[in-house]
């Protein structure tokens, strides 16, 4: 109990309940108002700092939970960056498909083809797809190897000199002028002994002689072509030998039915006769 006596001293009454007397003690009023002072500021800073760890619980959950979606984007993102390529299998596929692309070129120019530049082997933006860089060239080089196997096995190119004399078609005969025959392949000019190669690989079905065509060689190409070779001085090759493309199978002569020195050339496809200029170079 605090009871004021004079101005500036308060007299604070103890009371203990086990005593029957009173116990008082004399103290200045501004101790006492200062007391009160102090408890009220260390009530309102402990309600503060329990407001302020309340908030900041809430905002650390709030932060939990950005950090989380976070993670989750970022591992969605990561999901979505190929894997690094294996440079040594990059590497390999391109040296194959350059080694490709060179032998190529080198059996086009054996059937006097000119070839084309393989200096950009390597591709450019429009060789990426959506499938990862290694699988890309690894189609590319099974590609390459199919156009490979095609050139090599279709009937592509020249088999003698690059200079047709008689065109595939209706002509006049050159036995009478006054008459028109069906001339079934094309005449290239020629020299008696000139080299006559194969403008493609397969198996000679005949070597010797066939009627009007004199001495003659017919080879049988994969997917139903065959080729026929008229009017030789000398034949190189036998039936039944198989051959590369390119490869010498006889000379130009003037065998059979025939006016002077020249290489009479057909393409058949599954029996049926083919204006063989289509196959002469790559833009036909």
């Amino acid at each position: 109990m605090l009871v004021s006596e004079r101005p500036g001293q308060s007299t604070i009454l103890i009371i203990d309940l086990n005593k029957p007397k009173l116990t008082s003690a004399r103290v200045k009023t501004k101790h006492i108002t200062r007391a009160k002072y102090y408890v009220t500021c260390i009530v309102v800073s402990v309600l503060s700092m329990l407001a302020a760890t309340a908030f900041l619980s809430q905002r650390n959950r709030e932060n939990e939970e950005k950090l989380r979606q976070m993670n989750v984007q970022l591992s969605a993102l990561k999901a979505q960056i190929p894997e690094r390529a294996d440079t040594s299998k990059l590497r390999g596929y391109i040296e194959h498909i350059e080694k490709k692309l060179s032998s190529i070129n080198k059996t086009l120019l054996k059937r006097g083809v000119r070839g084309f530049s393989k200096d950009a082997a390597g591709g450019g933006s429009e060789v990426l797809s959506s499938l990862p860089l290694v699988e890309n060239y690894a189609l590319m080089d099974q590609y390459v190897s199919r156009v490979l196997s095609g050139i090599s096995n279709v009937p592509l190119g020249y088999p003698g000199q690059p200079s047709v004399t008689s065109r595939f078609g209706f002509r006049n005969d050159p036995y009478d002028f006054s008459r028109t025959e069906f001339h079934p392949g094309l005449d290239f000019r020629g020299n008696q002994g000139d080299a006559v190669k194969s403008t493609a690989g397969g198996k000679v079905v005949r070597a010797g002689w066939f009627s009007g065509y004199g001495k003659c060689v017919r080879v049988k190409h994969i997917a139903g072509y065959e080729t026929l070779y008229g009017h030789l001085s000398k034949i190189v090759v036998r039936e039944g030998e198989t051959i590369t493309a390119g490869q010498l199978i006889g000379k130009v002569g003037s065998t059979g039915r025939s006016t002077g020195a020249h290489l009479h050339y057909e393409v058949r496809l599954h029996n049926k006769l083919i204006n063989p200029v289509k196959f002469l170079n790559l833009v036909n």
